[in-house]
């Protein structure tokens, strides 16, 4: 019995030799054409592999499960923790189809359905996450336990005015694995500015500037400017708060995150001028010869969910530009879902999603960028 079980592990070991096959992985399940019966076919396939992992011992922690109105499930994503489990799980990956006598049809004929099964390595990511609690459908400690269960070592908690900038500093103290930055967002600055005067926007980032002191706080951010919102009447405020949070960057040695939303070109004069060090493009929503300008500077580009969609063609030309060592990557949370779950709120383990489209765009295998981006962060933002 012992000789034929060390030539079991010698046949798996044989066999599942690929780069990650060894890891933990990310099963993500999503009912596709069908209708009703596509949903009950994921649950089926659902129930199917959760039954294989207890009957092999394999742990399973279930991320999210979205139950579909009549029967069944629209998606669900859980974390299979064993040895080889992604090199024993990764030929399911595809689509499924499920011909059959629909128990939901009183005519009783024949229906097909499809589900999606796609399957991604665990890897290890820093990662930027919103989770303040007015807004979230997490608490800070689920938040954190989940993206645990992923590989997400670390959470760079991001400000956008004054209440959620204390509140990122606050959170920061409390959990080790959270870092912290502080802003008045370039939608929120003009606002404060035209409704109680640039007296008291000047009075909000002298406690921006206060809060950034703050051993918690790795960048300033994030700020910048934004055409797509801010209407003409408000864009010297947002310039101002702009430059001041710069400023303040410099002064402290540390990056300042920029928000460029249709506003690119605009943001890359005034980070010139102001002779901006560190810089992260937070989000990063332009083209490749833009990126280019960028990696030109030194500067580092983040990119989140936005560059799976399929509409997102610049922002996958831009990965295909962008060297390793200045690509960083986020959730923008609980924004900017990667597919398939664009919609639904975003969180840290969804990044797997995220980085499986930029090492393809990028043409590298999926553990480099995942070294590339954790080495990047922690340069950016300290140990967690």
């Amino acid at each position: 019995m012992l000789f034929r079980s060390l030539i079991r592990d010698l046949e798996v070991q044989t066999l599942l030799s690929g780069e990650y096959d060894d890891r933990d992985c990310l099963v993500t399940i999503r009912s596709e054409a069908g209708g009703v019966e596509a949903a009950d076919w994921a649950q089926m396939l659902m129930r199917m592999y959760l039954r294989y992992c207890e009957r092999h011992n394999f742990k399973v922690d279930v991320l999210e499960t979205s139950y579909a109105e009549e029967a069944g499930i629209k998606s669900t994503t859980f974390r299979v923790s064993a040895p080889y489990a992604y090199g024993t799980l990764s030929v399911e990956q595809g689509t499924h189809r499920l011909v059959r006598i629909s128990p939901f049809d009183s005519n009783s004929r024949r229906h097909t359905s499809f589900a999606g099964v796609e399957i991604v390595p665990v890897v290890e990511q820093s990662d930027h996450i919103d989770i303040e609690e007015k807004d979230i459908f997490l608490s800070v400690e689920d938040a954190l336990e989940k993206a645990k269960k992923v590989g997400i070592t670390g959470i760079v908690q991001v400000g956008v005015d004054v209440p959620s900038s204390r509140w990122a500093v606050k959170t920061a103290k409390e959990f080790s694995s959270v870092n912290a930055t502080v802003a008045i967002h370039p939608n929120d600055a003009p606002l404060i500015a035209l409704e109680k005067g640039e007296n008291a926007l000047l009075d909000c980032i002298l406690e921006i500037e206060d809060l950034a002191k703050e051993e918690v706080v790795r960048a300033i951010g994030e700020t910048g400017v934004d055409f797509f919102r801010t209407a003409d009447e408000g864009r010297y405020f947002q310039e101002l708060s702009f430059r001041k949070h710069i400023q303040i960057a410099n002064k402290l040695n540390k990056p300042v995150m920029v928000h460029d939303r249709d506003a690119h070109q605009a943001a890359l004069k005034i980070l010139d001028e102001e002779k901006a060090n560190q810089v992260i493009f937070h989000c990063y929503s332009a083209d490749a010869e833009f990126a280019k300008e960028l990696v030109k500077r030194g500067w580092y580009l983040s990119f989140a969910g936005t560059c799976t969609f399929k509409n997102a063609q610049n922002l996958r030309d831009a990965l295909k530009v962008t060297p390793l060592e200045n690509v960083l990557v986020e959730t923008d949370a609980p924004f900017l879902t990667p597919m398939p779950y664009r919609g639904y709120p975003n969180a840290s383990f969804m990044i797997p999603l995220t980085l499986a489209t930029m090492a393809q765009e990028m043409n590298v295998d999926l553990e480099t960028v995942t070294n590339a981006t954790r080495i990047n962060a922690e340069k950016l933002f300290g140990k967690f």
